[in-house]
C-alpha cells in the first residue's frame, strides 16, 4: 500500500505513520479481521499494491497507538499487555493481542473515538473483539472475570458536558462488556472463520457483499428546516410526514421553512474504503451512489 502526503505534513509524522509496527504474526487471520467483512479483508489482502492512503487519514490511528503506548507504561508488572496469542480454529490459525489483562482477571481494550459513539449503541465490532479476546485468553488457561472498553473521547467538550447530563461527563469512559459463555462465543468464532476461510477460495466478483452494518449505511431521510437555520427542526423517514409537519408549522404561524432530502449513504464505502478508491470492489461498482437530490420548498 502506498502512503501519500497531500497536505505536506512534517516528515516526522509521515515516518511515524509509515513505521506502523502492527503485525498479526504467523496467522491466517487476526481477531480484528475476523470481526470485519470477508469481502473487505480479501480485497485489502489481494490488492494492497493498488491502494493508496494519505497520511492525514491515519492521524487518529496514530493517536490511538500513542494512547496505547502511554497507558501500557503504567500497567501493573503482573499484567499481560499486548501479548499475541494464537489458536487454530477449523484449520485456520487465529491470532489476537489483548490490550491489557490485569492480575485480577479484568480484560481491558483501549479505544480512541468520538463522543457520538457513546451516545448510541457501542460499536458491535468492539464488543465482539473483546468477547473473542476473552475466549482466546480462557483457551490459554487464564480466568477472565470481566471485560471493559476504555474509550478516550477525542472530541470531548467540557461546556457540552456542563449543559447536557447525557453527554459524557469526562473525556474518558469505561464501558462494561457482557461476556458470552464459551459455547456461544466459540460457535460464533467458528462461523466467522468458515466465512473468511471460504472467501479465500472465491474470486473478487463473487465475494459475499458487505452488509449494511459493515458499510455503515445511513438510510435516506427528509428534514424539516426553519428558514435561516442550518439544523433540522424534525427529521422523518418519509416525505409525507415531513410535509405534514411543515404544513402544520406554517398554518400555526410558528415558522416558515423547507424540506431537505438527505440521501442515504454507505458512509464507509464513500469515505473510508480503500478498495472502493482503488476501483476493485464490484459491490460498490454495481451500486454507484445517487447524487444529491434538490431541496424541496
Amino acid at each position: 500500500m502506498r502512503l501519500t502526503n497531500k497536505h505536506k505534513l512534517p516528515d516526522a509524522i509521515f515516518k511515524a505513520v509509515s513505521n506502523d509496527p502492527y503485525s498479526r504474526g504467523k496467522a491466517d487471520i487476526s481477531v480484528t479481521q475476523l470481526c470485519d467483512s470477508p469481502r473487505l479483508v480479501q480485497l485489502y489482502k489481494r490488492h494492497a499494491d493498488k491502494m493508496s492512503e494519505d497520511v492525514s487519514d491515519r492521524l487518529f490511528s496514530l493517536l490511538g497507538q500513542a494512547v496505547h503506548h502511554i497507558l501500557h507504561r503504567a500497567a501493573d508488572d503482573n499484567a499481560l499487555t499486548e501479548e499475541r496469542l494464537f489458536i487454530e480454529v477449523n484449520g485456520y490459525k487465529l491470532s489476537g493481542s489483548p490490550d491489557v489483562f490485569t492480575n485480577d482477571g479484568t480484560l481491558i481494550d483501549y479505544k480512541v473515538s468520538k463522543a457520538q459513539v457513546l451516545s448510541m449503541d457501542t460499536k458491535e465490532t468492539w464488543l465482539m473483539q473483546l468477547r473473542t479476546y476473552a475466549w482466546l485468553l480462557r483457551k490459554h488457561g487464564f480466568e477472565v472475570k470481566k471485560a471493559q472498553l476504555c474509550v478516550l473521547i477525542r472530541d470531548w467538550w467540557k461546556f457540552q458536558a456542563l449543559r447536557d447530563h447525557e453527554y459524557p461527563q469526562a473525556p474518558m469512559a469505561m464501558v462494561d462488556v457482557p461476556l458470552w459463555p464459551d459455547e456461544k462465543i466459540q460457535k460464533w468464532i467458528e462461523e466467522r472463520v468458515m466465512l473468511h476461510k471460504g472467501a479465500d477460495l472465491i474470486k473478487d466478483d463473487s465475494l459475499p457483499d458487505c452488509s449494511d452494518k459493515e458499510t455503515w449505511r445511513k438510510e435516506a431521510a427528509w428534514a424539516v428546516v426553519k428558514d435561516g437555520s442550518r439544523r433540522a427542526f424534525r427529521v422523518f423517514d418519509n416525505v409525507a410526514e415531513a410535509e405534514a409537519c411543515l404544513d402544520n408549522q406554517v398554518r400555526l404561524k410558528c415558522f416558515k421553512g423547507k424540506i431537505v432530502y438527505r440521501p442515504g449513504e454507505a458512509t464507509r464505502c464513500e469515505h473510508y474504503c480503500l478498495a472502493k478508491s482503488a476501483g476493485v470492489c464490484s459491490q460498490y461498482n454495481r451500486s454507484v451512489p445517487q447524487g444529491l437530490e434538490s431541496v424541496k420548498i
